[in-house]
């Protein structure tokens, strides 16, 4: 079972919230053939919460955004680092994947500006 609770918050509150929930929190592993791995993932939302909304008021044609970040449990690097981008239509889904080049230099906040920059969406 999966567990998600969402919060709104000022970007100024985003690394003590972080912090705090390294505590409180263990890491969740996935085994794959070859070595355990840790994702991470962002979900975003508008101001007023309309993919949340969508989705608890049980609307079949919506969408959902992320930032996923994968890496081997035993590598300090993250390997996959990507936005994905979730349609469902009914009961039929589908993922749009869109690599971020250069994860470092990545700005969070303006997520449509990088899309717009480097892919055709």
């Amino acid at each position: 079972m999966r567990l998600e609770l969402k919060y709104a918050t000022s970007k100024s509150n985003i690394k003590e919230i972080l912090d705090d929930l390294k505590n409180v929190f263990k890491t969740e592993n996935y085994k794959n053939d070859i070595a355990y791995y840790e994702n991470k993932n962002i979900y975003y939302d508008t101001s007023d919460f309309i993919y949340y909304r969508d989705k608890v008021e049980g609307y079949s044609l919506r969408e959902k955004f992320r930032i996923r970040l994968s890496k081997f449990m035993d590598n300090p690097q993250y390997t996959r680092h990507q936005i994905e981008i979730k349609s469902r239509r009914g009961f039929v889904s589908a993922k749009k994947y869109f690599t971020i080049h250069n994860i470092n230099n990545f700005d969070f906040y303006n997520i449509n500006t990088y899309l717009e920059n480097n892919y055709e969406v």
